[in-house]
C-alpha cells in the first residue's frame, strides 16, 4: 500500500469515528422534537473520552503502519562471490536484515551491522570486508548482484557499486540478474546446495546452450561461470555485465595461438576466421580455437590453464585426443 494510501485511509476511519458520535447525538434530537434533552456533564465527558480514545487509537495505528512499512522489505538482493548473502531492503533503501548463506558470508559480515544502513553504504562495507579477506582479488574479480524478489533495480545498483570499486583501485567485474525467482529456483537451491542467484545464472547459460550439465556447472566459480555467460556463444539479455572478468589463471590468447599454430605446422599470417572462446568441458576451463588456412578447416581444444592439447581436428575429420 502507497503513502497516499494508508493515509487516506486513516482519515476514513478518523472521520467515520467522529461521525458516527455526532449521528448518535443528531438522532436523538430528531427523534424528540420540541423536547429538552438531559445533557450531563458525565455525558459529555464520555464522548470526549471516546472521542479521545479514538483519535489515540488512529495515531497508534498509523505509526505502527509506517513502522511496519518503514521495517518491511520491498526486495531481497542475493551477492555472490565466494561468500554468499541476501540483503532485504525496505522502500526507504535500507537494509531490514542480513541473510548469510555460507561460512565464508560469515566471515565477512564479522561483526558488522548493516541493519538500518543505506543499501549502497552496505554493499561498500561487504566488499571492502571481502578484497580484505581475499575474496575479491586479481584473479576472481566476479561479483553476481541478483533480484531474488520484489522489485528492485539491480543494474543500476551494480553500476554504483562498480564505480565505488574502481574509485577504490579495485578492479572488478559484476553480473546482474533482473528476473524474480521461481519455486523450481528454489528446488534446484536446495538440491545443489548454491544460492538461487547462482541457479539463476547457471539456467541462463543453460537457456542458451544446452550442452552443459546444471551438475557440472553448480561447481564453478562466480569468475568462470561470468566467462561462459559472456562467450559469444552463451551469451543472453537474461544477464547484464559492466568490467571484464579476470582470466590470469589462463594461459594468454597469445600463447593459445602460437600453441596450435605450431601443431598445426600453419603460418599465421595465412590464417583466416580465427575464432577463440573459452569453454567447459570434462570438468575443466578450456580454449576452443577454430580457423581456416590453405582451404583447411582446424579446431582445437586446449586446456585453459595448462595449455594442453586435449582434442584437435582438421579438415573437418577429428584426428583423436593427444595423449
Amino acid at each position: 500500500m502507497k503513502n497516499k494510501d494508508i493515509k487516506d485511509e486513516l482519515y476514513n476511519i478518523f472521520d467515520n469515528l467522529i461521525y458516527s458520535s455526532f449521528n448518535n447525538v443528531a438522532d436523538k434530537v430528531k427523534n424528540n422534537k420540541g423536547v429538552v434533552l438531559n445533557m450531563k456533564k458525565e455525558s459529555n465527558k464520555k464522548l470526549f473520552y471516546g472521542l479521545g480514545l479514538g483519535f489515540a487509537c488512529v495515531i497508534m495505528l498509523f505509526m505502527g503502519l509506517i513502522f511496519f512499512r518503514n521495517n518491511s522489505d520491498i526486495a531481497v538482493i542475493g551477492i555472490d562471490v565466494n561468500p554468499s548473502l541476501e540483503l532485504s531492503i525496505n522502500s526507504k533503501n535500507k537494509v531490514v536484515s542480513v541473510n548469510t548463506n555460507n561460512d565464508d558470508a560469515i566471515k565477512v559480515i564479522g561483526d558488522m551491522n548493516l541493519k538500518g544502513t543505506d543499501v549502497l553504504v552496505a554493499m561498500n562495507a561487504i566488499f571492502g570486508s571481502m578484497v580484505k579477506n581475499g575474496y575479491i582479488n586479481d584473479n576472481e574479480n566476479s561479483i553476481l548482484i541478483s533480484l531474488v524478489h520484489g522489485e528492485y533495480n539491480v543494474n543500476k545498483l551494480a553500476n554504483d557499486v562498480y564505480s565505488q570499486l574502481q574509485n577504490e583501485k579495485v578492479n572488478s567485474s559484476i553480473l546482474t540478474l533482473n528476473t524474480n525467482t521461481n519455486d523450481y529456483d528454489n528446488e534446484l537451491s536446495k538440491k545443489y546446495n548454491i544460492s538461487v542467484s547462482k541457479v539463476k545464472l547457471i539456467r541462463s547459460i543453460l537457456n542458451k546452450n544446452s550442452l552443459y550439465d546444471f551438475e557440472e556447472l553448480s561447481k564453478l566459480s562466480t569468475n568462470e561461470l561470468n566467462i561462459l555467460a559472456n562467450t559469444t556463444y552463451n551469451k543472453t539479455e537474461e544477464v547484464s555485465t559492466v568490467g571484464t572478468a579476470s582470466k590470469s589463471n589462463y594461459i594468454s590468447i597469445e600463447e593459445v595461438k602460437k600453441i596450435v599454430f605450431d601443431d598445426s605446422k600453419v603460418n599465421s599470417n595465412i590464417v583466416k576466421d580465427l575464432e577463440i572462446e573459452y569453454d567447459y568441458d570434462d570438468g575443466i576451463m578450456v580454449y576452443d580455437i577454430e580457423f581456416i588456412s590453405n582451404n583447411t578447416e582446424y579446431d582445437y581444444e586446449i586446456d585453459a590453464k595448462t595449455g594442453k592439447i586435449i582434442e584437435k581436428a582438421s579438415g573437418g575429420k577429428p584426428s583423436g585426443r593427444s595423449v
